[in-house]
């Protein structure tokens, strides 16, 4: 039984010649025969030669026709083909462009015995080239999960641990021998931990995702049992009939702490301000005149508004200030800046002014430069404007100077003539200041006194500043009217001149003499859009 099975074997590896050129002929590759134990090439088609690096003609032994390195690969195979063995193996052969090919070998048997190799030798170049292509591309993929700064994490459709990068392990705490072939969940606190499994088998049964494909904050548990906040956006990858997750994860503790601490630090900052804004809400209510302060014989009207007029405490103010019996001040100022300091600067200067004025009334000029050095003591760099005027009662004589503010006007009711009275004089600054001039008017019966600060004749609008000819125009036009009616129409004016978008704080006043006998009124005009602590400006003095 033995002995007929070695026969047969033998006659099916037997290769009878006539079956050689159909063999050569047929062949899609290079194919080639070479007799035992010489290895001289018998039949060969044309790809044989090629493929091998052989230009000349295959009419010697093999080893002969190919190069010195070429020879040094491919005898040992021949040698074992010779001894019966079936052999392949992948060769690059330098002499046809680096190409590279497969050669298979296998003896071919006649009467049982082993007298010629065959050769089928195959170009595998593309295919070698994408294999290599495929292996850098792995290797840089490989290195882009080892070296990524986020944890990248894979897992089959149980939620084993399959792949740990380096960044997973500095997150989490296990090493990643660890961490591999156990589930996922060791990851996670309750109660999701016990759960994960469950989310997994449900996401794959019904395709209802809740975290696959969606980054989100979730809570992941380190190896010491701390938890921490981390982002996690997971991918699906499926893989013939096998599921796998990709997870990435990036530990957001030290974000979360940033993000903590600048809440508090904004809660303090708002705290602060709104501490600090209601400070100066307070004092800069006691700059304005009260609506009982009336003077008898005068209508007076005066109005303030901040450039914001929703928070903001602005740097202009004005008051009215008793010096006796028979005399008024009437102070104006702009404060460069705004908030607490500024609001401070013009409780000092009000206050300065005050004292001086009680006790040198004729000389407002002189005033003026007294109070100059110890207003900007405080605060050199800072500019201030002031309109400083003394008002007698019974005569309507007014005694006025000007430390750089904008110029008052004085409307004459009798000649219907607006004039822009001379008052001249260098702003309050940390710089040494020339001396003040003194105006000397008079206010008759009908007269009207309108004091404002730069923001008015500063709106801007599309054909430029409102200016001060349109201011004395505005003025001159409702001069006749109510002092109340005339803020209300500057407002109007100014308003739909710069469209709205009022840059910078605005103080109103108009003063009208009337009849000595008329008790007189002081009335103030709400801005529009006025601020509630404008509204509220006598309980904040309380």
């Amino acid at each position: 039984m033995g002995d007929r099975s070695e026969d047969d074997r033998r006659k099916q590896l037997s290769f009878p010649p006539e079956a050689a050129e159909e063999f050569l002929t047929q062949a899609p590759v290079g194919a080639g025969i070479v007799s035992v134990p010489s290895f001289h090439v018998t039949a060969a088609n044309s790809l044989f030669g090629q493929l091998l690096g052989i230009d000349g003609p295959l009419n010697a032994p093999l080893p002969a026709c190919l190069s010195d390195s070429m020879t040094a690969s491919l005898l040992p195979l021949l040698d074992r083909a010779a001894a019966g063995a079936t052999l392949r193996e992948e060769i690059r052969v330098p002499e046809a462009g680096n190409r590279w090919v497969e050669i298979r070998l296998g003896p071919l048997h006649r009467d049982g015995v082993v007298h010629a190799v065959a050769l089928l030798v195959a170009d595998i170049t593309a295919h070698k080239h994408a294999d290599e292509e495929l292996i850098e591309s792995e290797m840089k993929a490989r290195a882009a999960i080892e070296t990524a700064v986020e944890g990248i994490i894979t897992i089959d459709e149980e939620g084993i641990i399959e792949s740990f990068n380096p960044a997973a392990a500095r997150i989490f705490g296990y090493a990643p021998e660890e961490a591999i072939g156990q589930n996922v969940s060791i990851l996670m606190p309750e109660p999701y931990r016990s759960q994960h499994t469950d989310f997994i088998r449900r996401y794959l049964a019904t395709g209802q995702a809740h975290i696959i494909g969606i980054g989100r904050e979730v809570i992941g548990q380190r190896k010491d049992g701390t938890l921490f906040p981390m982002d996690l956006a997971v991918s699906e990858v499926r893989l013939a009939d096998h599921v796998h997750f990709t997870g990435l994860i990036r530990d957001i503790t030290e974000r979360k702490q940033a993000e903590a601490a600048l809440r508090q630090a904004q809660r303090q900052a708002e705290e602060a301000y709104h501490r600090e804004k209601q400070i100066a809400q307070r004092f800069q209510s006691t700059l304005l005149p009260r609506e009982e302060e009336r003077v008898p014989g005068y209508a007076i009207a005066h109005s303030y508004r901040p450039a914001l007029v929703e928070a903001d405490v602005g740097g202009d103010f004005y008051n009215l200030i008793e010096i006796d019996p028979r005399r008024v001040g009437v102070v104006v100022g702009d404060v460069g800046g705004k908030g607490l300091d500024a609001a401070v600067l013009a409780a000092q200067a009000q206050h300065t002014l005050m004292a001086l004025l009680l006790q040198d009334p004729q000389h407002p000029e002189r005033v003026l430069a007294a109070a100059r050095r110890p207003i900007t003591a405080a605060d050199p760099d800072r500019i201030l404007t002031l309109f400083l005027g003394v008002l007698e009662r019974d005569t309507g004589r007014l005694l006025c100077a000007s430390a750089g503010h904008e110029p008052p006007l004085l409307w004459h009711a009798a000649e219907r003539r607006m004039e822009v009275l001379p008052v001249e004089g260098p702003a309050f600054f940390g710089m040494p200041a020339g001396p003040y001039s003194l105006v000397d008017t008079q206010l008759e019966e009908g007269d009207l006194l309108f004091l404002y600060t730069d923001g008015l004749p500063d709106a801007s609008g599309d054909d430029g500043r409102l200016g001060l000819e349109r201011v004395c125009d505005l003025v001159a036009r409702h001069a006749e009217r109510a002092p109340e009616v005339i803020l209300g129409g500057l407002y109007d004016a100014v308003i739909a001149h710069s469209h709205g978008r009022l840059r910078d704080d605005i103080v109103l006043m108009a003063i009208r003499r009337e009849c000595a006998q008329r008790e007189g009124h002081t009335v103030f005009v709400a801005p529009p859009g006025m601020p509630e602590w404008l509204d509220a400006r006598e309980d904040l003095k309380g």
